[in-house]
């Protein structure tokens, strides 16, 4: 990455460590979602009170806590499950670990 952008490593690392947490992303992310449903432009697509959520998978590599094996998306997967507004802005986003619902249905039962 620092060869890519042109930045050096450790003043990548020192940002990730200071800024790139989930309390500030989520913060920021407030900000540019309120900013948005303050446009013209977007009140045209919709008034920004309904939602769409729906989930999505992406194929990685390598090991992953959160991700499972699904030949139909070509292998590991993490399931990710997002929150739209009528608006088109995102607002939501979280991780979703495939495995949860069923140790919690087993657990139940016990």
């Amino acid at each position: 990455m620092s060869e890519a952008c042109g930045v050096s490593y450790d003043t990548l690392a020192w940002t990730q460590e200071w800024y790139v947490r989930e309390e500030t992303l989520r913060e920021a992310n407030t900000v540019l979602v309120n900013h948005h449903y303050k446009l013209e432009l977007a009140k045209k697509f919709g008034g920004g009170t309904m939602s769409s959520s729906d989930g999505q998978r992406f194929p990685v590599r390598g090991k992953s806590l959160t991700a499972r094996h699904m030949n139909i998306h070509g292998g590991r997967v993490p399931s990710t499950y997002t929150h739209v507004s009528d608006q088109w802005s995102t607002y939501g986003t979280k991780q979703i670990v495939p495995t949860t619902f069923l140790l919690t249905r087993l657990m139940w039962r016990s």
